[in-house]
């Protein structure tokens, strides 16, 4: 599996997996990176998104994010990981 490339002949985004995007300029599959998504792979033109404030994603290639435990948190859209909350406050 080249994850470079398109996952049919034809060149559509609608051949990307969930976890990547289709750059029509090079008719490629990318993963996303770090602290973004793609719950459904490429259809329409669909992009990666950032993953919302609260979650997180760790890797490349992410179909989904995944909530902050409680006792930390995520302020940032795009997050790569949760931090743990001050002394004194919780989320």
């Amino acid at each position: 599996f080249n994850e470079h490339a398109p996952l049919s002949s034809k060149d559509s985004p609608t051949s990307c997996l969930a976890g990547y995007e289709w750059v029509d300029v090079s008719k490629h599959c990318i993963p996303c990176k770090p602290g973004f998504f793609n719950l459904r792979g490429s259809t329409n033109n669909s992009t990666c998104a950032p993953c919302p404030k609260g979650y997180y994603a760790r890797g490349y290639a992410s179909s989904k994010c995944t909530p902050c435990s409680r006792g930390s948190f995520a302020k940032d859209q795009g997050s790569v990981m949760c931090d743990l909350c001050p002394r004194g406050t919780f989320s």
